[in-house]
């Protein structure tokens, strides 16, 4: 019998007063599709972007939707918007690059040491024994 890993979902917490109290869950990727997406991550909108840009901004869009999970993301109506590409697409553009990027950073970043490390402990009798050389 094989392995099968266990999907990989992650919850981002968003504490700066703009988005404080906004909770977005989305799934890693593989490492290939991530390294495919890597280039994306560092568009930058022109005043007038282009085809090009517009193209691989859409890209994005829906590279990420695959992956997003839930969000606790609310309407002006009090209304939940849906995880879903569509929900993505009726936001600010700046809005959806800030949860973008702050997933990219979660799937590609370094765990952070746990909270609490282990006491350092009592020196280990075996290294006070003395010792007769014969």
């Amino acid at each position: 019998m094989g392995y099968k890993r266990p999907a990989k979902v992650y919850k981002l917490v968003f504490a700066e007063d703009d988005m404080e109290g906004l909770e977005v869950k989305a799934r890693s990727m593989s490492t290939g599709a991530l390294l495919d997406m890597a280039p994306l991550f560092d568009l930058k909108l022109s005043a007038s972007p282009t085809a090009e840009e517009m193209e691989s901004i859409a890209e994005l869009l829906e590279k990420f939707a695959e992956v997003l999970v839930s969000w606790n993301l609310e309407d002006e109506d009090d209304q939940p918007v849906s995880a879903t590409l569509e929900g993505l697409l009726d936001q600010d553009i700046d809005f959806v690059m800030r949860i973008i990027l702050a997933w990219a950073d979660a799937i590609s970043g370094v765990p952070a040491p746990l909270p609490h490390p282990s006491p350092g402990g009592e020196p280990s009798l075996a290294a006070s024994i003395p010792m007769d050389v014969s």
